[in-house]
């Protein structure tokens, strides 16, 4: 019989960071974006919608 095994669960993460406040932003809004299209929470035409807000 297979073992199954049980996911591990993260429950904090801990970065140290120098920079600016924008360049700290920029990063923090990367990890959450990273996070949600590789969970398949953000629908497909998400980076369309930001990309058009952003040239308008």
């Amino acid at each position: 019989m297979a073992r199954k095994e049980n996911p591990i669960i993260v429950e904090s993460v801990d970065f140290d960071y120098v920079g600016t406040d924008e360049q700290f932003n920029t990063f923090l809004k990367s990890i959450i974006k990273d996070y949600l299209t590789e969970n398949n929470l953000l629908p497909d035409y998400y980076d369309d919608k930001i990309n058009s807000k952003k040239s308008a």
